[in-house]
C-alpha cells in the first residue's frame, strides 16, 4: 500500500491514471468525518473516464496516522497543501464531502492556489445555523461519552447517510468508523466557521459546485440553497434519490454533473460567442429600460410591514387574499420563477394538479390588483414561467445584497461601518405577516446574518479596547444566538471586567 510521510506522520494515499490518454487534470478527493477514502470507491471508475484521481486518508482516519498534535482544520489544510506540492499536482479540481468542505474552502481561499480550477462541496455544511449546530455537537458528544465508543453513533449516522442503505455500503462505512478515535472525531466535529463564515466563503473565487442529497434528513437541500449566495461564484444542485453519501447512492449521476460543471466552468468561449453575448446584453438592456419608462418602478416593501408602490403611487387592494402578498414578495426577490417552483413553495402539501389550479387562481387575483392601477401588464406568465416586468425594487432583496457586499469587504474598518449601518436598518420583526416555510427560513437566515455581524463588531471593538461598545454588540449577538452558552459566558466575563475596572 502506498504511504508518504510528513513530519514523521504516515499518510495512506492512492493515485490513479485516467483511462483517457489525453487527460491533463486531476481530481483530488477528500472524504468526510468518520469515513475514509474507501467511501469514494463507487464513483472513482466514473471519474477515471476523464481525469486522473488522487485521494488519501485524512490525518487520524483510515490508515493515516493521527500524530501527536491535536487535530485541527489548519493542520489538515496544511496536509493537503503538502501533498499537492510533493506530488506536483497541477491543474486540479478539489472534491470534498462533508467535513472536508471546511478544508476545501480554507484551501481555496488561499492566495497560493493558482493551479486549483474548481471546488465541489458534496453535502458540506460549512455554513450551518449556529444554535442548532452546537446542540447537535453537544448531543453527539454526550452520547459517545456515556457509551464510551463511537460505534452506536456511527450506526445512527450510517443509517441516515445512505439512500438506500445496503450491506456493502454499511460495511465500508463501519470499517472506517471503527478506526476513528473518539477524541480525534470530536477535535474536528464542530462548526469551524461559526464566527466568520461569510468572510471565509467570500474568499472562494474559483467556480464552486454545491451538491446536496434530496433524501438527506440531517443536512437537507434548504441549508445549501440558503447559503449559496455567500459564495462569489457558486451553483447548487440537488441530487435525486441520494442522501449524505451521494457518491455511493448515485455515483454515475454525481460524476456526470461534476464533469459537466468542470467542463462549463473551465471552457473559454470563442470571440464570436463573446461578441454575440455582448450584443444580446446591449439590446436586452435597451428594451428593459424602455419597459421601465412605460411601467414605472414597482416598489415592494416587506421588512417593516407590507406595502406596494407603482410609479410612486401606493397600490391598494386585497393583498391578504389568495396568497397575493406572499407571491408578490417572492417574485420581487426572484423576478422570474417556474410555476412548479411556486407550487412547491406555497402549496407543498397539495398534489401537483391541485397546486397548479390554486396557483392559477392566485395569479389571476394578483393580476387584477395591478390592473386597477395601470394599463401596462406588470405580472406576466406562460405555461412554464411567471415573471414581473419593469424596474423592480424590493427592500429585503436590497438589504441582503448589502449584507453580501459588506461580507466581501477586506478592510476591517469599512466592513465594521457597513455592519453598523446594516444593524441600524435591521427591523425588530422582519417579514411580518409572511409565515410560509420559505419566509420563515429567510427570516432565520437574516437573524443568523445579523448575529454574525454583531459578533464581528463585538470582536472589532474589543480589539480596539472599546469595551462598552463591545458589550453592546455582544448583547445583540446573544439576542440572535440565545442558546449559545459560550457567548453568554463571554458576555458575563466582559461585564465583570467592566465592573472591576
Amino acid at each position: 500500500m502506498p504511504y508518504i510521510r510528513r513530519n514523521n506522520i504516515s499518510f495512506h494515499y492512492r493515485k490513479y491514471r485516467s483511462e483517457n490518454p489525453y487527460a491533463q487534470e486531476t481530481l483530488i478527493l477528500l472524504h468526510g468525518l468518520g469515513p475514509d477514502m474507501n467511501s469514494w470507491q463507487h464513483i472513482v471508475p466514473y471519474f477515471l473516464r476523464h481525469y486522473h484521481v488522487f485521494m488519501y486518508d485524512l490525518r487520524g482516519f483510515g490508515k493515516s496516522e493521527p500524530g501527536n498534535e491535536t487535530l485541527s482544520l489548519d493542520l489538515l489544510t496544511e496536509d493537503l497543501a503538502f501533498l499537492i506540492n510533493v506530488f506536483d499536482i497541477r491543474n486540479y479540481h478539489l472534491i470534498t464531502q462533508g467535513f472536508s468542505g471546511f478544508i476545501g474552502v480554507r484551501h481555496a481561499g488561499n492566495q497560493h492556489t493558482q493551479n486549483m480550477q474548481t471546488l465541489t462541496l458534496m453535502t458540506a455544511p460549512v455554513y450551518f445555523p449556529k444554535k442548532l449546530g452546537n446542540n447537535i455537537i453537544q448531543r453527539r458528544r454526550e452520547w459517545v461519552e456515556e457509551v464510551g465508543s463511537l460505534h452506536p453513533l456511527a450506526k445512527m449516522i450510517i443509517t441516515q447517510n445512505c439512500y438506500p442503505l445496503t450491506e456493502e455500503k454499511a460495511a465500508v462505512l463501519f470499517e472506517a468508523y471503527d478506526r476513528v478515535a473518539p477524541e480525534d472525531y470530536f477535535a474536528l466535529f464542530r462548526n469551524h466557521f461559526e464566527d466568520d463564515a461569510a468572510e471565509q466563503l467570500g474568499r472562494v473565487h474559483v467556480p464552486t459546485l454545491m451538491l446536496s442529497g434530496a433524501e438527506d434528513t440531517v443536512y437537507p437541500p434548504e441549508l445549501f440553497g440558503a447559503s449559496v449566495q455567500l459564495y462569489p461564484n457558486a451553483k447548487h444542485f440537488i441530487v435525486p434519490n441520494a442522501s449524505f453519501m451521494m457518491q455511493m447512492d448515485q455515483p454515475g449521476l454525481v460524476s456526470d454533473w461534476i464533469h459537466q460543471f468542470i467542463e462549463k466552468s473551465t471552457s473559454k468561449p470563442d470571440q464570436n460567442y463573446r461578441d454575440y453575448r455582448q450584443k444580446l446584453n446591449d439590446e436586452l438592456y435597451r428594451e428593459i429600460n424602455s419597459i421601465k419608462v412605460h411601467t414605472g418602478t414597482l416598489d415592494v416593501n416587506c421588512m417593516n410591514g407590507f406595502s406596494v408602490y407603482l410609479g410612486g403611487q401606493r397600490v391598494h387592494g386585497q393583498w391578504s387574499k389568495r396568497k397575493a402578498m406572499q407571491l408578490l414578495v417572492y417574485l420581487a426577490m426572484k423576478q422570474s420563477v417556474t410555476r412548479e417552483e411556486l407550487c412547491d413553495v406555497f402549496w407543498p402539501e397539495t398534489d401537483l394538479k391541485s397546486a397548479k389550479n390554486s396557483l392559477r387562481v392566485a395569479l389571476h387575483h394578483l393580476k387584477k390588483l395591478f390592473e386597477t392601477n395601470t394599463n401596462t401588464p406588470i405580472l406576466e406568465s406562460d405555461k412554464e414561467f411567471v415573471f414581473l416586468r419593469g424596474h423592480i425594487q424590493c427592500d429585503i432583496r436590497d438589504y441582503m445584497e448589502k449584507i453580501k457586499h459588506a461580507h466581501q469587504l477586506n478592510n476591517a474598518v469599512a466592513r465594521a461601518e457597513s455592519y453598523r449601518q446594516l444593524l441600524r436598518e435591521a427591523p425588530d420583526n422582519p417579514l411580518p405577516g409572511l409565515y410560509d416555510e420559505w419566509f420563515i427560513d429567510l427570516r432565520n437566515y437574516l437573524e443568523q446574518e445579523q448575529g454574525t455581524m454583531a459578533l464581528f463588531l463585538a470582536d472589532y471593538h474589543e480589539k480596539n479596547n472599546d469595551r462598552i461598545i463591545c458589550i453592546d454588540y455582544m448583547k445583540l449577538a446573544v439576542h440572535y444566538y440565545q442558546n449559545d452558552i459560550h457567548l453568554q459566558e463571554r458576555l458575563s466575563e466582559l461585564e465583570t471586567r467592566i465592573r472591576i475596572g
